[in-house]
């Protein structure tokens, strides 16, 4: 069974400043920052998976995928799993993330420290936090 933790943004004033962790966290529950509900919008779960280089993958993050591109990991609601979603040519795709070989994946960054990697993709997927309730078509 894979770990239940999440990160959760911390913005000051608009501007990222660093990740809060929390959740199951060696034997201990650690709680989210709570400030307005934007914990909830800003939290992204832990996927259970590392990539080549032992990063964990985090719901959120922009992964590059051997021979596939580079897209980024998404919760769908409906399927209650993670994917990894990608548009060449401005064609949504959506992939299973779960089966995929850790050596095959590299996390190269993620929607809060380098947002400018999805709008360098045009990419408009649903930003489906664990609690937001959204599937990966946006409802």
């Amino acid at each position: 069974m894979r770990e239940i933790k999440f990160r959760q943004a911390i913005y000051i004033r608009g501007k990222f400043r660093r990740f809060h962790y929390w959740g199951e966290i060696e034997g201990q529950f650690l709680g989210p920052v709570c400030d307005n509900q934007e914990w909830a919008k800003n939290s992204d779960q832990y996927i259970g998976q590392e990539d080549k280089r032992d990063a964990k993958t985090w719901e959120g993050d922009t992964v590059e995928i051997e021979q596939s591109g580079i897209g980024q990991i998404i919760w769908d609601q409906e399927n209650l799993s993670f994917f990894w979603v990608r548009k060449p040519g401005g064609k949504q795709i959506f992939e299973g993330i779960q089966g995929v070989t850790r050596h095959y994946t590299e996390v190269v960054g993620n929607r809060h420290e380098n947002p400018e990697l999805a709008e360098a993709q045009g990419d408009d997927a649903p930003r489906t936090g664990p609690f937001m309730g959204l599937s990966r078509d946006g409802r």
